[in-house]
C-alpha cells in the first residue's frame, strides 16, 4: 500500500474484535514509508464508543465527540508505540506515549489499538509510567493477556528510559515543531472499511 501525500486527510482508527473501536480524523504532515507524521487540530470530529474511550467492551456504539487538545501523532510503521506531542489552547501540554499493537496502513489511514499502559512526560521534562488502573482493567477482561500484558510493560519501560537519555524525538522533553495547520477536521470516506485485528504483541 503506498504512501499517503503530505496534506492528505486520513483516518486513524483502533481496533478491537475485528470493529473499529475509535476513530480520528488526521492530516498527514509525514509519511516516508517508515515514518509517519499525523496532525488533529483540537475541536476535530472523532468517533468513540459509546461505553467510553478506555478499556475495549464486549458491545458498543460509536457516537461523536470533539477532540479535546491539538495532537501530532509520531510513529514508525510496525512499531509497538506512537509518540505523541500534546497542545491545549495553543500551549505546548508535553508528550504522551501511547503502546499499542502495531500501526499499519489500510485504504482510509491507518489503524492500531492502544494497551492502556501510556508513558506521560510532562512539560519540563518529568516522565512516568501512567493508566496503570485502565492496565490493570484489560488484564481482567481477558483484552490483554499475560504475554502481551509483559511486552506492554517492557515497551513503556523502554519509552521512558528512551526520554531520560534525550533520544529523539523527546529531546530534553522540549515542545516539537508544531504544524502550521489551522480549522478543525472530519473523518474522510472509508472510515467504516471492514477490519481485521491486529495481532496481539508478543
Amino acid at each position: 500500500m503506498s504512501e499517503f501525500e503530505v496534506g492528505s486527510v486520513v483516518a486513524l482508527r483502533e481496533i478491537w474484535r475485528e470493529r473499529v473501536w475509535k476513530a480520528r480524523p488526521a492530516i498527514v504532515v509525514l509519511d516516508d514509508k517508515e515514518v509517519v507524521g499525523l496532525w488533529t487540530p483540537a475541536g476535530s470530529q472523532m468517533l468513540i464508543a459509546d461505553t467510553g474511550s478506555g478499556v475495549p467492551s464486549a458491545s458498543w456504539r460509536l457516537v461523536p465527540l470533539g477532540a479535546e487538545q491539538d495532537a501530532l501523532r509520531l510513529a514508525r510503521l510496525g512499531a509497538r508505540r506512537v509518540d505523541v506531542a500534546l497542545w491545549r489552547e495553543g500551549a505546548f501540554d508535553g508528550w504522551k506515549v501511547d503502546v499499542g499493537r502495531p500501526l499499519r496502513r489500510f485504504d482510509a489511514g491507518f489503524e492500531y489499538l492502544d494497551l492502556e499502559l501510556d508513558v506521560r512526560i510532562v512539560p519540563g521534562g518529568e516522565a512516568s509510567i501512567v493508566d496503570e488502573d485502565e492496565f490493570a482493567e484489560a488484564r481482567r477482561r481477558g483484552v490483554i493477556d499475560e504475554l502481551e500484558a509483559a511486552a506492554v510493560r517492557s515497551e513503556a519501560e523502554a519509552a521512558l528510559a528512551a526520554f531520560e537519555l534525550r533520544e529523539p524525538p523527546f529531546g530534553a522533553g522540549r515542545e516539537p515543531r508544531r504544524p502550521d495547520v489551522s480549522g478543525t477536521l472530519r473523518l474522510p470516506d472509508g472510515r467504516d472499511a471492514p477490519a481485521s485485528d491486529l495481532p496481539p504483541l508478543r
